[in-house]
């Protein structure tokens, strides 16, 4: 994938995310955490995903389960967590 590929997909991810939360579309939110591919994913979108949300992770009760499939799927492939993860909690 490309460079402007991989932005342009994590633009999406943060637009859809940001307008959801203004909407107080949480429980859509919450859905679409629960039931993403973390396997399928690249770490970018992971990582944009985490990112994306953590604005309003307090109203988000399936951030934690996908930031715990998150764990576990980029320790899986040897990421750096501590220094990838810093700050999304």
């Amino acid at each position: 994938m490309s460079n402007a590929s991989a932005d342009h997909a994590l633009d999406v991810i943060y637009d859809c995310v940001y307008h959801m939360a203004m909407e107080s579309k949480f429980e859509e939110l919450d859905f679409m955490l629960e039931f993403l591919n973390v396997p399928a994913m690249p770490t970018e979108y992971i990582l944009g995903v985490l990112t994306a949300t953590l604005p309003c992770k307090s109203k988000l009760i399936k951030r934690e389960g996908f930031m715990d499939r998150a764990h576990d799927e980029l320790l899986k492939r040897k990421e750096d967590l501590p220094q990838l993860f810093k700050g999304l909690y």
